[in-house]
């Protein structure tokens, strides 16, 4: 009795358990089958309550059988009907609490025959396992209303994080477990509306970092045929991508699929054309390598677009200049323009404080070859380097004794 007691969720069931149990104590077996059932319908209807409280779907289940009340109409058969219906119990489950429904009534009459002590045991067993140890979790009528919430109130949740992950850990322990693909689904349905609307960056970014803490925290098996996760990636690329992409979230997916996610990260496709990867394609799929979250195929396809994607893409997914310094040389020392001007650009968006960050020897070479890059009249080069001329930032030492040696080099005359 003690350990079905310890598997009971919630505190308000303890007090008709702890009765019912108190009368199998004292061999009052037909006292203590009628208050398995009255445990069990009040647990239900508790639930049903609580549920009300975020599901509008439940909130008319409560009214109906409130109503059934006050009309003085039986509501135990309403309760397991409805209970049955919105997925709190199984079909199977049904049954067996119909069959303790029937034998309440049956021994609640005290000239019919009264159960035995096994009887109440099975029945309070049943009661805890179908019933009693389980929280009021939430299902589709709740999902509906989160979205929205999600999705269209601005101001449903602060812009920060944390916030967000918190309000994330709080659903996953409310949500039932049954309704999470119909969720990642109608997830990845509005974070793809959101995708390539700069005034809904909000709710992109509100989505992601939900959707991504909600399925870390409850680690799904997204290969089991009911998430259909390969149709998800196929429909709304965009956001299933980055939604799937985080290094908690990529080893619950089979290696199909991320080869499918990694795919549209690093060599979007948008209409029958391959893209270079956007800024945050390329910052997830670069944040999944340094976690050692690659296979080696895998690795190989994230350098090659690495590799290839514009310097501006290189800068909004928040790459450090270390790890690009010396393509920005091979660059500067082209001696083709259309290849200097952009490495001249992105080492002054790079800046004074990430060519700091850059080894030494790296940051004379940069000095050196922007001196060349401005000598063969690279404009961008020219530029870059006149707007340093008296300029507060401070670059480091080794790059400016780099442009001074690399003065030193020029042609006689210069």
């Amino acid at each position: 009795m003690e350990d079905l007691r310890q598997r009971i969720s919630e505190a308000v069931d303890l007090l008709l358990f702890d009765e019912a149990a108190k009368c199998l104590e004292a061999q009052a077996y037909r006292a203590a089958y009628i208050m398995t059932w009255i445990c069990i319908a009040e647990s239900l209807r508790n639930k049903f309550v609580v549920m009300s409280q975020r599901d509008a779907t439940v909130g008319r289940i409560v009214g109906q059988i409130e109503q059934a009340k006050q009309q003085d109409r039986p509501t135990d058969k309403l309760l397991l009907e409805n209970a049955a219906q919105i997925g709190l119990i199984t079909a199977e489950e049904l049954k067996k609490l119909e069959y303790i429904r029937e034998m309440r009534n049956i021994y609640a009459h005290p000239t019919g025959a009264d159960p035995s002590k096994q009887e109440v045991l099975a029945a309070l067993v049943i009661a805890v396992e179908t019933v009693l140890s389980r929280p009021p979790l939430l299902r589709h009528g709740y999902v509906a209303s989160l979205l929205r919430s999600l999705f269209e109130d601005r101001h449903f949740l602060d812009d920060v994080p944390a916030t967000v992950r918190e309000y994330a850990t709080g659903v996953a322990h409310r949500v039932h477990p049954e309704v999470l693909p119909y969720l990642l689904k109608g997830l990845t349905e509005r974070l793809e509306q959101t995708i390539i609307d700069p005034e809904l960056r909000v709710f992109q970014r509100r989505g992601l970092e939900f959707g991504a803490t909600l399925l870390a925290e409850m680690r799904p098996d997204l290969s089991a045929e009911a998430w259909n996760i390969l149709a998800i990636v196929q429909k709304y690329p965009a956001a299933s991508s980055l939604l799937l992409s985080t290094p908690e979230v990529w080893p619950l997916l089979p290696e199909q699929c991320q080869d499918m996610v990694l795919g549209h990260l690093v060599e979007p496709v948008r209409g029958s054309q391959v893209q270079p990867p956007t800024g945050p394609g390329l910052q997830r799929a670069r944040a999944l390598y340094w976690a050692g979250s690659l296979t080696t195929r895998q690795q190989e396809r994230f350098c090659s677009s690495f590799e290839r994607a514009p310097y501006v893409i290189l800068k909004e997914a928040g790459v450090p200049l270390q790890e690009y310094a010396k393509r920005v040389i091979m660059g500067l020392s082209s001696h083709d323009w259309y290849m200097q001007n952009p490495a001249s650009d992105a080492l002054r968006d790079a800046g004074a404080n990430e060519c700091s960050r850059v080894d030494k020897d790296i940051q004379e070479q940069l000095g050196r070859n922007i001196l060349q890059a401005a000598e063969g009249k690279a404009r961008s080069a020219e530029s870059f380097i006149r707007s340093i001329i008296g300029n507060k930032e401070v670059w480091p030492s080794a790059f400016v004794e780099g442009l001074i040696l690399g003065c030193c080099m020029s042609k006689p005359g210069k």
